[in-house]
């Protein structure tokens, strides 16, 4: 009579992560889907833009802007796909659904951006100390273009912001980008009025500072979430005591809790009972699953007795 498992719809209580809300993308109408997907086409048109701009200009906080707006491309097109892969049903193959594959894939593509800009900002140092020329209108064009180009895409999602989480915090990813597009559009006006180049390099550490403290808590959650750890939402010493006060449970065998993704935690219990009828240990576990699921939130329960 040992492992059965109870499934109960989840709840929305302990939905705190960062941008794929999976409890929200049934809301994203389709005008905000074709927006999200204009928003996504415009964000790769100045990464380019920035991108080719930088080389050319020398300017190494274009660059860095570029990696910026590319983290923000990036997590649009995985927001967007997550959508898609994480609804796909449970098979013979992956029995607990495809749900990791957004955590895998929002964990690469953090470790990836960090890389590129920390070889950016190298460059700029050693720029400072071998200072060349940096085309400063050029710079300037392209910023002005990065400026208004996520301006643009922050207008498509505004209204969409206020319905769903995903498109939310994809708006403020491209706040973010507008500030760091100002930000280089500044410096490049100062250095080609007053020749600061320096200027080049502080702007590329500001918008490398930007980048990894934006992408600092989705690596350390989806790394968390990848090596299986126990959840911070639950008092695992609290649920133990509660547990204990069940009339008939003698002690508790094992206990291990543990995060499937960002919104879904499991748990595995083995208890030990007193000598008694099925109908009895039947009432113990409608009991025990209720604490664990209604006080918990912990949805998916696998419960055994032990002897």
């Amino acid at each position: 009579m040992h492992n059965h498992s109870a499934h109960e719809p989840h709840g929305d209580s302990h939905d705190h992560m960062h941008h794929h809300h999976h409890g929200h993308h049934h809301d994203i109408t389709n005008i905000s889907k074709s927006r999200l997907f204009l928003v996504v086409v415009l964000n790769i048109l100045i990464t380019v833009a920035e991108l080719v701009g930088g080389l050319f200009s020398g300017s190494n906080a274009l660059v860095a802007d570029a990696i910026h707006n590319l983290n923000d491309a990036a997590s649009l097109v995985i927001s967007y796909f997550s959508i898609k892969v994480a609804s796909r049903q449970p098979d013979a193959k992956r029995p607990f659904g495809y749900k990791r594959a957004t955590i895998l894939s929002a964990c690469l593509n953090s470790i990836i951006l960090v890389i590129l800009s920390l070889f950016v900002l190298i460059e700029s140092i050693q720029t400072f100390f071998h200072p060349k020329t940096i085309e400063g209108n050029m710079v300037m064009y392209v910023a002005g273009i990065g400026v208004l180009a996520n301006f643009v895409g922050m207008l498509l999602l505004s209204h969409g912001a206020k319905q769903s989480l995903t498109i939310k915090s994809n708006y403020i990813h491209l706040l973010s980008d507008t500030l760091s597009s100002l930000f280089v559009l500044l410096g490049a006006f100062l250095i080609q009025h007053y020749h600061l180049y320096w200027l080049d390099m502080m702007v590329t550490i500001l918008i490398t500072a930007m980048i990894i403290q934006s992408v600092y808590p989705i690596i350390q959650e989806s790394l968390d979430i990848l090596m299986e750890g126990t959840p911070e939402s639950v008092d695992v010493e609290g649920l133990k005591a509660e547990i204990l006060q069940i009339e008939g449970i003698e002690e508790i065998q094992s206990l291990r809790i543990w995060k499937m993704d960002e919104h879904e935690n499991r748990m595995e219990i083995q208890i030990r009972i007193t000598d008694m009828l099925l109908s009895g240990a039947e009432d113990i576990k409608k009991q025990l699953l209720h604490i664990i699921q209604e006080h918990y939130g912990v949805k998916e329960v696998v419960v055994e007795f032990g002897i």
